[in-house]
């Protein structure tokens, strides 16, 4: 398992779809108080995450906008 700090995500409801490089998964939870997602499978390096919530969406990118616990 591998866990990973977001920011900006308050509401585990509002997740409306996670893809790995493109890929739709549900091998993860969320956190709504400590704002962190745990992938049952760890994404590999570089890998594009997408998480589209409350109507937005955002591409997550190992370099800058999340971060390995």
């Amino acid at each position: 398992t591998t866990t990973f700090v977001l920011s900006g995500i308050p509401y585990e409801e509002d997740i409306e779809s996670v893809r790995v490089n493109g890929g739709e998964t549900t091998a993860y939870s969320y956190d709504e108080e400590s704002g962190t997602m745990i992938f049952t499978s760890a994404p590999g390096n570089g890998v594009d995450i997408t998480i589209k919530y409350d109507g937005n969406i955002r591409r997550l990118s190992p370099s800058n906008v999340w971060s390995k616990i």
